[in-house]
C-alpha cells in the first residue's frame, strides 16, 4: 500500500497520503459512478496545506459549486 491509507464505508471511500485526505463515493447507478459533495471537497482542501493557505470556508466551496452547476 506504500503511503496511502484506504478506508471504506458504505458506499464510499477515504484515501489518505501525509495528512492529506480525499473521500468520495463510488456508485455506478449512472455515467458518473464517482460522486463528490462540498464537504468532500473542503476535507480535501482544509487537510492540504496548498488550499488551505486559501482560507475557504464550507459555505464558500459549496457557494462555488452551486453557481458550476447552474
Amino acid at each position: 500500500m506504500g503511503p496511502y491509507k484506504y478506508q471504506y464505508h458504505g458506499a464510499g471511500f477515504r484515501l489518505e497520503k501525509e495528512g492529506i485526505v480525499c473521500e468520495y463515493d463510488y456508485l455506478p447507478a449512472n455515467e458518473f459512478p464517482v460522486k463528490f459533495s462540498s464537504w468532500k471537497l473542503f476535507e480535501f482542501m482544509d487537510t492540504s496545506v496548498k488550499w488551505k493557505s486559501l482560507n475557504y470556508s464550507l459555505d464558500d466551496i459549496h457557494l462555488s459549486l452551486m453557481e458550476l452547476v447552474q
